[in-house]
Protein backbone atom coordinates (compact mmCIF):
# COMPACT_ATOMS: atom_id res chain seq x y z
CA UNK A 1 0.00 0.00 0.00
CA UNK A 2 3.03 1.99 0.77
CA UNK A 3 4.55 1.74 -2.70
CA UNK A 4 1.05 2.26 -4.59
CA UNK A 5 0.68 5.41 -2.21
CA UNK A 6 3.97 6.79 -3.66
CA UNK A 7 3.45 5.55 -6.62
CA UNK A 8 0.36 7.52 -6.73
CA UNK A 9 2.00 10.76 -6.23
CA UNK A 10 4.08 10.19 -8.67
CA UNK A 11 7.17 9.87 -6.07
CA UNK A 12 10.27 8.17 -7.47
CA UNK A 13 11.50 5.46 -5.07
CA UNK A 14 13.61 2.04 -5.27
CA UNK A 15 12.35 -1.52 -3.67
CA UNK A 16 15.19 -3.02 -2.28
CA UNK A 17 17.50 -1.15 -2.44
CA UNK A 18 21.14 -2.47 -2.79
CA UNK A 19 23.95 -0.54 -1.75
CA UNK A 20 27.96 -0.65 -1.78
CA UNK A 21 29.62 -0.45 1.94
CA UNK A 22 32.02 1.83 1.14
CA UNK A 23 33.78 1.96 4.58
CA UNK A 24 34.93 -0.55 7.55
CA UNK A 25 35.18 -4.09 7.89
CA UNK A 26 32.29 -5.18 5.26
CA UNK A 27 33.76 -2.76 2.48
CA UNK A 28 32.71 -3.98 -1.11
CA UNK A 29 30.13 -6.00 0.09
CA UNK A 30 26.30 -4.61 -0.47
CA UNK A 31 23.97 -3.72 1.30
CA UNK A 32 20.20 -4.30 1.21
CA UNK A 33 17.49 -2.69 2.90
CA UNK A 34 13.44 -1.82 2.20
CA UNK A 35 12.91 1.64 0.20
CA UNK A 36 14.67 4.55 -1.08
CA UNK A 37 12.46 7.30 -1.85
CA UNK A 38 13.89 10.28 -4.10
CA UNK A 39 17.24 8.88 -3.48
CA UNK A 40 17.15 10.66 -0.05
CA UNK A 41 14.89 9.17 2.40
CA UNK A 42 15.66 5.54 3.64
CA UNK A 43 12.19 3.62 4.56
CA UNK A 44 12.14 0.47 6.35
CA UNK A 45 8.85 -1.11 7.12
CA UNK A 46 8.61 -2.99 10.45
CA UNK A 47 5.50 -4.66 11.36
CA UNK A 48 6.21 -4.50 15.35
CA UNK A 49 4.80 -3.37 18.57
CA UNK A 50 6.94 -0.77 19.23
CA UNK A 51 10.57 0.35 18.18
CA UNK A 52 13.07 -1.12 20.33
CA UNK A 53 16.89 -0.06 20.41
CA UNK A 54 17.83 -2.26 17.96
CA UNK A 55 15.35 -0.89 15.06
CA UNK A 56 17.42 2.41 15.58
CA UNK A 57 20.99 1.22 15.11
CA UNK A 58 19.73 -1.11 12.51
CA UNK A 59 18.55 2.04 10.68
CA UNK A 60 21.76 4.13 12.00
CA UNK A 61 24.02 1.09 10.59
CA UNK A 62 22.40 1.58 6.91
CA UNK A 63 22.64 5.31 6.60
CA UNK A 64 26.56 5.07 7.69
CA UNK A 65 27.40 2.18 5.93
CA UNK A 66 25.71 3.56 2.79
CA UNK A 67 27.18 6.86 3.66
CA UNK A 68 23.52 8.33 3.17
Amino acid sequence: MFMRELSLRQIEFQRQVALPILQGYFAGLRLSFGLLVSDQVVVELKSIEKIEPIHEAQLLSYLKLSRY
